[in-house]
């Protein structure tokens, strides 16, 4: 009963949400998150570098909405006894089986237990149920855009120097080339050290059909194995929705690990139509900012027209 109450109250808080969005044209930043306000920027900076500093197993996610609204659907779904699993795309990815979502949902609550620092969206009530009912009280919370490093004169980034950083994202190639540029990438401030040893795991493309996969399982279990074969001492994840549950499986096996999500390419340079029309980054850019090439992208065009439009091209 305790569960229904809860999910109603943030159905409804997410309803109301909506309306006003749509009354007012825009929507607006939740004050705080869990009843608890948000840590300023310099605040949430310090919070992760000290984490990095710390040299003890961490790590750091955030829930992209595609996968907190499935999440949402699925307990609706177990409570209420209701079949809209469909209104998300993460749908496709499970093969459309009510059955892999569950399995899903089930490992995420596991995960969540093992996640230290969670960056929430602004304005999704959804996302407030599921850490609300999943995930540890102690928990520390930022806001996405916090977790994001250009928001910083001195990110936490240079926290990595003379680090191992393991880089798994699909544009890795990509990111190596971009490395040595990084001055004239970011003339007028240092976003990754000099003195970083990279190492690198091109990420798994999963879309629920045509996959060297069978399941969303396999793949996520393949990388992992194929992670801890590489020696490093921190892992940046850009890997759709696995490096939300890859974050705290490195963490269990002792390492450190920040799910960075689509941002991370920013690091190196390399642009996406996402931020098109995001004014706070438009300024970075210069001539020796790239766009991800077609090798990198998924075989299926289909798959990469549905992940985000494909915003990271």
């Amino acid at each position: 009963m305790k569960q229904r109450v809860l999910y109603l109250y943030y159905y409804l808080k997410h309803i109301h949400h909506k309306l006003r969005a749509r009354r007012t044209g825009s929507y607006n930043v939740l004050g705080s998150f869990q009843g608890i306000p948000a840590p300023t920027d310099e605040e949430a900076n310090e919070l992760i570098k000290d984490f990095i500093k710390s040299g003890k197993p961490f790590a750091i996610c955030r829930l992209g909405s595609a996968e907190f609204s499935e999440l949402q659907l699925y307990d609706e779904h177990v409570l209420f006894h209701t079949n809209r699993l469909g209104k998300s795309n993460m749908f496709e990815t499970f093969h459309h089986s009510t059955e892999e979502v569950g399995r899903w949902s089930s490992l995420i609550k596991r995960d969540n237990q093992d996640i230290d620092v969670m960056a929430y969206f602004d304005d999704h009530p959804a996302e407030e149920y599921i850490v609300r009912t999943s995930c540890p009280k102690d928990m520390k919370l930022i806001r996405l855009g916090q977790l994001e490093p250009l928001a910083y004169k001195e990110p936490w980034t240079l926290a990595l120097a003379g680090k191992k950083v393991l880089l798994v994202n699909p544009f890795v190639d990509t990111m190596l080339e971009q490395y040595p540029h990084m001055d004239q990438i970011f003339p007028d401030r240092m976003v990754l050290p000099p003195d970083i040893t990279f190492r690198t795991f091109k990420a798994v493309w999963f879309t629920g059909r045509g996959d060297d996969f069978d399941t969303w399982f396999d793949a996520l279990n393949y990388m992992y194995e194929e992670i801890m074969k590489i020696d490093f001492d921190i892992a940046l994840l850009s890997c759709s929705a696995f490096g939300y549950n890859l974050a705290p499986m490195l963490k269990r096996a002792g390492k450190q690990a920040i799910q960075m999500g689509g941002s991370m390419q920013l690091l190196f340079g390399i642009w996406g139509s996402r931020w098109d029309d995001y004014p706070p980054y438009l300024p970075l850019k210069n001539e020796y900012w790239v766009r991800p090439p077609k090798a990198e992208a998924p075989k299926d065009k289909k798959g990469l027209e549905e992940l985000d439009n494909a915003c990271y091209w």
